[in-house]
């Protein structure tokens, strides 16, 4: 028997418990299955690519081995120690947890199928990027309803530079994600009043400062708002429990998290990373980085918003969304979060010397929420236009579709488009990202060139590079010489060095063959064709190399030739042995 309706004007009955716990967990399903998607995305293609590491991600992965053998053959004290000697530039967290990977899975025949000793690391990512999206839902639903939580994390999960670097083993998406989370956790805190949420706001920070320096200046600006909303509390007086007391007690517990993690590795060597840090921030020179008060320098990071992050349609989408925040600012909870978030960044990377797109990806979150800002609830008194929820429903539906459309794309290229169309500045669409690229397998000859490099090379000897291409150069052969002597990399009397034969900047005059080989190295690695980045200063020894010089021949056996995919030869050189007596 049917059940009768209720009458006209009396109220509905409530639903059950089961149906609205249903109802409040849905949309945290639907976050769970972008990340799936995201997920699988990830995998199929780092299944489909077999590509060698480039400069940066060598860097880390090498960081990442010797974490490993810190792990694996120290004891716990003494690899705990060990994270301060690899690297006085870089925070220890990304690579401690590859190295971990690598314990799990893997690290010279992996247990996963299809993935290579290089992939191990960057499935860390996958656990960063269920933070990046389930941060980005939180403040978003928290501020403009369940919808737009689901739309901004959808953003997030398919923005094309996020999308690009979720597939490589760097600092940056890391730390999007954990910025994402620190600011979830600090909004959630009510202006640090919440007794419970400052004490993993603290760790959060902690990890997010661990992860990259950079974080800090993120941070700070957000830190002091969260502190002026505190202190607007504590007078309001709605909260008989808050004290001035219980305030500055929490912001001490957030410090205090914060020290707890970072603390321990930048305190052990402060002097050497402010060093450091100067020193890296003036590589803007070198890599023709606009000045910081010209224009080009003023406006990098909004060009490279359209060529490179997020390209023009999803900028729109963006620039209306800040547009609403901003005129609804007085009455959106959010607002001045958002336009800290946003401003303060923009402002504070500007004004580093040093650019890279990837430099202001965490601040794609707030603009993934910034851009869902037209589904937030009308103010008090005014009601929604007609049909408002049908039509909203189909712009919602076709930007997801668009975005997970783009993810994809990224990815693996659609057949039978262009992989850009409309401007280079400001593409309406492309499948190419900054540093992304689609998926190939090739015949890379690195695991060989390795193998190789070893046999000719005395224990503790030095191997001079000199190329510098994305994936031939001194950083990148260091991680497989340092991946084969895993067992005896923290022996110096067996672990060799592998260095730049000439350093690609421009310091000092053009050095001749006969300096550059009477530099004491054991194995010298060459390259015939392009040279790669930064090579004003190698283009001219390859070439008088190539021609295999009187100096060349007398102190040096050609020992193997290895072809690259493209065409390329890698050539590898043996000293003589010196004639006894």
């Amino acid at each position: 028997m049917r059940a009768a309706a209720p009458a006209p004007g009396a109220e509905a009955p409530e639903p059950s418990f089961v149906a609205a716990v249903a109802l409040r967990c849905a949309p945290l399903l639907v976050v769970f299955l972008i990340w799936l998607l995201s997920a699988a995305t990830n995998l199929a293609w780092l299944r489909a690519d077999n590509t060698p590491p480039a400069w940066d991600s060598a860097v880390h992965l090498t960081h990442s081995t010797y974490y490993y053998a810190y792990l694996t053959q120290w004891s716990f004290a003494d690899a705990l120690g060990g994270l301060g000697l690899t690297s006085k530039y870089y925070p220890p967290l990304t690579h401690l947890l590859g190295a971990l990977a690598w314990m799990r899975y893997g690290v010279v025949q992996p247990t996963l199928p299809g993935l290579t000793a290089d992939d191990i690391p960057v499935l860390a990512n996958l656990l960063w990027m269920a933070v990046l999206l389930f941060s980005t839902y939180s403040l978003a639903a928290r501020w403009h309803g369940q919808a737009a939580g689901l739309l901004a994390a959808t953003l997030v999960a398919c923005y094309p530079i996020l999308t690009g670097q979720s597939r490589l083993f760097l600092l940056d998406y890391p730390l999007t994600a954990l910025t994402a989370l620190t600011f979830a956790l600090l909004v959630a805190s009510r202006g640090l009043t919440h007794p419970l949420l400052v004490w993993p706001l603290g760790l959060a920070a902690g990890a997010a400062f661990l992860c990259k320096w950079s974080f800090l200046l993120l941070i700070a600006p957000a830190l002091v708002l969260a502190l002026r909303e505190g202190w607007q509390r504590l007078r309001a007086g709605d909260n008989p429990d808050l004290t001035r007391v219980r305030l500055v007690f929490n912001l001490v517990v957030v410090l205090a998290g914060l020290l707890l993690l970072a603390g321990p590795w930048y305190l052990s060597h402060p002097g050497a990373t402010l060093q450091e840090l100067r020193v890296s921030n003036q590589t803007w020179r070198i890599d023709d980085d606009p000045a910081v008060l010209s224009l080009g320098g003023l406006t990098y990071y909004l060009r490279v918003l359209l060529a490179d992050q997020i390209h023009l349609p999803l900028t729109l989408l963006a620039l209306c969304g800040g547009a609403i925040v901003w005129l609804r600012r007085a009455e959106l909870a959010g607002a001045r979060w958002l336009g800290c978030w946003i401003a303060t960044g923009w402002v504070v990377m500007t004004l580093v010397p040093n650019k890279d797109p990837r430099f202001t990806m965490p601040l794609l979150p707030a603009l993934a929420i910034a851009s869902t800002a037209w589904l937030a609830p009308p103010p008090p008194g005014r009601r929604r236009p007609p049909h408002w929820r049908q039509r909203s429903g189909l712009v919602l539906a076709a930007v997801l579709l668009a975005a997970l459309f783009l993810q994809q794309a990224v990815a693996f290229g659609v057949p039978g488009l262009p992989p850009r169309i409309g401007l280079a500045a400001a593409p309406l669409w492309s499948s190419q990202a900054h540093l992304s690229c689609l998926p190939e397998q090739r015949r890379w000859p690195h695991a060989e060139l390795a193998r190789r490099i070893a046999q000719v090379t005395p224990p503790g000897g030095r191997i001079g590079v000199l190329p510098n291409t994305a994936h031939v150069n001194y950083l990148t052969l260091r991680y497989y010489q340092a991946q084969l002597t895993l067992p005896l990399l923290l022996d110096p009397a067996h672990t060799v060095r592998v260095e730049p034969l000439v350093h690609p900047t421009p310091n000092g005059p053009l050095p001749t063959v006969r300096e550059v080989l009477a530099g004491g190295w054991d194995t010298i690695v060459l390259l015939n064709g392009e040279q790669g980045a930064h090579a004003e200063r190698i283009r001219p020894l390859a070439a008088a190399l190539a021609r295999r010089p009187s100096e060349l021949l007398t102190a040096y056996d050609l020992a193997a030739e290895l072809p690259m995919p493209g065409g390329e030869m890698i050539s590898i050189w043996r000293r003589r042995a010196e004639p006894p007596g």
